[in-house]
């Protein structure tokens, strides 16, 4: 079971060759800034798992 609290946590998905990576961070993390190695981000995906693609990277 995933220990994640939505409300002070956010997922930030990503994609690592034919793998899409989740990670959940603290709002407050998020909201001041990502480390470059994080990028890019994925914000809008479409299709279905597991052949989902992104559409839209998040702005930073």
């Amino acid at each position: 079971m995933l220990k994640v609290d939505f409300a002070e946590q956010v997922g930030l998905s990503r994609v690592e060759g034919k793998r899409i990576v989740t990670e959940f961070r603290n709002r407050d993390e998020v909201e001041s800034g990502f480390d470059p190695e994080d990028l890019p981000v994925c914000c809008e995906w479409a299709g279905e798992a597991p052949h989902m693609v992104c559409v839209q990277l998040c702005e930073l």
